[in-house]
């Protein structure tokens, strides 16, 4: 009589192994996931649909509410700055892109180069998109700090745009950046405040010409006419 082959029941382990697999996929994905939940609360997808001029004059906002003083600069001829921002005795270009792909090295060539005529101390370039990995290579030679899609998102929250437990902030100081002039300087007209929520406005470009948007765009998106 031949003897027979025992079995093994694997019953018990299906379900252990089933969940355990799932896991592993969700903690692989979850950094993902949180990604894309940032990008949400910090309203990137309104910010990709921003003409390139109402991006700067939202990244001056930006700045203004993690401590910095800004100057925006010319929409033509701007010479690779698109703000001029300060702290702390530190003067910095900043180029700013509002792109639809990745940002490459000509974006860093043009911080960079600005530097020495607005006579900065650093450069900085803050993008929408991510940065393809020369510009990268040579930010890091040429110590430009970049800012991608993540650290926007990041700062936008970390500054709370929009949040009404901030809307009674500070009046933004916008003025045109030019290379620093001695003697005196003139003095910034003060700048509207939004009838619908109480917030500073902020000069923007349109097709029709300049204009006051609310500071706290795209939460309110209430616009005035510029005298």
């Amino acid at each position: 009589m031949s003897a027979t082959t025992p079995t093994i029941d694997l019953s018990p382990f299906v379900w252990p192994l089933a969940i355990a697999l799932v896991a592993i996929m969700f903690i692989r994905a979850a950094p993902e996931f949180w990604r894309v939940y940032r990008h949400r609360r910090a309203g990137l997808d309104e910010i990709d649909r921003m003409p390139g001029r109402e991006f700067e004059h939202y990244l001056g906002l930006l700045f203004e509410r993690i401590g910095y003083r800004v100057e925006v600069t010319k929409a033509h001829g701007d010479f690779g700055a698109d703000l001029v921002v300060r702290r702390r005795g530190k003067r910095v270009v900043v180029q700013a892109k509002r792109w639809k792909g990745g940002v490459g090295v000509k974006a860093v060539q043009e911080a960079a180069a600005a530097v020495a005529y607005y006579r900065c101390d650093e450069a900085m370039v803050v993008a929408n998109r991510s940065f393809t990995k020369a510009a990268r290579q040579l930010a890091k030679a040429n110590r430009v700090e970049l800012w991608d899609r993540d650290q926007l998102a990041a700062k936008i929250i970390e500054a709370r745009l929009g949040d009404p437990a901030r809307q009674q902030a500070a009046q933004p100081q916008h003025a045109v950046a030019e290379p620093p002039l001695s003697g005196p300087q003139p003095v910034a007209e003060p700048t509207p405040t939004c009838s619908r929520c109480g917030s500073p406005m902020v000069l923007r470009s349109g097709p029709r010409g300049a204009f006051f948007g609310c500071s706290t765009f795209p939460r309110c998106r209430n616009t005035l006419p510029n005298p």
